[in-house]
């Protein structure tokens, strides 16, 4: 449950693929994974989009030591299967596994806190810390054991809400002139049309099924 607020990525920084992972408290885990490529067609290229979107099951956790809890997948789905292709747009869809997740067999969770020197010095690399700049490990991460493959954590929901806080103190300047207030406000509309999503989104990850129910009715009402 600790961990419902926070998205997991396991990213190249050079590189333009990623693998995004959600845990929510009942164990269930939901991603998205995606990377570009290009082939030749047509006496011309075009883009390949390698990409995946999954939901599956952790097994129960198991305490390893005071920093670490180890948990297997107990199951996984994907969307569209592995291997399909479509054609659309001029792009060339490829479905695939996601990149982190290859032949996992434990997954371990770090704790905040963890002391670096003691964690697999490949891992430390995909999180940031392949060098000892500090002793401790400052968020929650995954580790794919059976490639030492690091997902880094974000406070997915803080940074929302500091999206958001951002966003209402723009509307609420009172320096802007009428001419810039309309400008700004045709922005801002489909700027908050995206935060409402985001925030949706947040929701629908952290808030226990009946109430996220229970708000959907509720907001379908109010639409």
């Amino acid at each position: 449950a600790e961990l419902r607020q926070y998205e997991f990525v396991f990213a190249s920084g050079a590189g333009s693929w990623g693998t995004v992972l959600y845990v929510r408290p009942d164990g269930s885990f939901s991603g998205t994974f995606s990377d570009t490529t290009w082939e030749e067609y047509g006496g011309s290229t075009r883009a390949v989009l390698l990409c995946s979107e999954f939901t599956g099951q952790f097994t129960e956790p198991v305490r390893v030591n005071d920093y670490t809890y180890s948990v297997r997948i107990a199951s996984i789905d994907y969307e569209r299967a592995v291997g399909e292709e479509a054609f659309a747009d001029g792009f060339h869809y490829y479905y695939t596994e996601p990149r982190g997740l290859e032949d996992t067999e434990e997954l371990l969770i770090y704790l905040p806190g963890a002391p670096l020197g003691e964690l697999p010095q490949e891992f430390r690399g995909w999180v940031g810390y392949y060098e000892n700049t500090r002793d401790k490990l400052p968020f929650y991460a995954l580790n794919n054991e059976a490639h030492q493959q690091g997902f880094e954590s974000y406070d997915w929901v803080e940074r929302v809400r500091t999206d958001v806080e951002y966003e209402t103190k723009i509307l609420e300047d009172t320096s802007l002139s009428q001419g810039e207030l309309n400008e700004l406000s045709a922005q801002m509309f489909d700027l908050w049309d995206i935060q409402l999503n985001e925030v949706w989104a947040v929701l629908r990850q952290t808030l226990p099924q009946a109430d996220m129910e229970a708000l959907t009715a509720e907001e379908l009402e109010w639409i």
